[in-house]
């Protein structure tokens, strides 16, 4: 994953878990990410809706607040959080916690300065997406993109879809 290497051993050692155990949780929160039906504004919509408006900001902005654990549950569902620490051997508190921790960071890292593409999507994960500002509703709503983050964007995109593919198919086949 690359750019995302940093937000799995942080958390992986602030909450003393392995790495494989901080990846799966990474890989099944992205794949979350994926399968929203509105893409990442839908995402970043459950954090709003959750009373966490503010902290989506902060992410967006740069100053990446973090998150608890309660915002985390009320935004994605105890059932959601409980199946991510399954998937990585970890108990839901471990789970919901290592999610609180990673999210602010990743979504720092996904999207500098709030671009992100258009969608995530499991279908298009393997290629290139355009990206969009968040809450725009497409590139032609007038959202363009900042120069000189295109190809950057791109790249990690192509990166994370590739991982992303690849905890799909390992979750597929667990």
């Amino acid at each position: 994953m690359g750019v995302l290497d940093a937000v799995m051993t942080e958390a992986g050692s602030h909450l003393g878990i392995s790495s494989t155990s901080a990846g799966s949780v990474l890989a099944s929160l992205l794949s979350f990410i994926s399968l929203e039906e509105s893409g990442i504004n839908g995402f970043l919509d459950r954090f709003r809706r959750a009373g966490a408006g503010n902290l989506v900001s902060s992410w967006l902005s740069g100053d990446a607040r973090p998150v608890t654990v309660d915002a985390v549950e009320h935004a994605l569902g105890h059932d959601t959080i409980d199946r991510i620490g399954s998937k990585a051997g970890l108990s839901f508190s471990m789970a919901a916690s290592a999610i609180a921790l990673m999210l602010p960071r990743l979504i720092q890292r996904l999207g500098p300065a709030g671009v992100f593409p258009a969608r995530l999507s499991a279908d298009g994960m393997a290629a290139p997406m355009a990206p969009v500002r968040v809450g725009a509703r497409s590139e032609a709503s007038g959202a363009g993109t900042r120069p000189g983050r295109t190809v950057l964007s791109r790249w990690v995109w192509s990166v994370l879809a590739a991982g992303t593919a690849v905890a799909l198919l390992a979750w597929v086949l667990n």
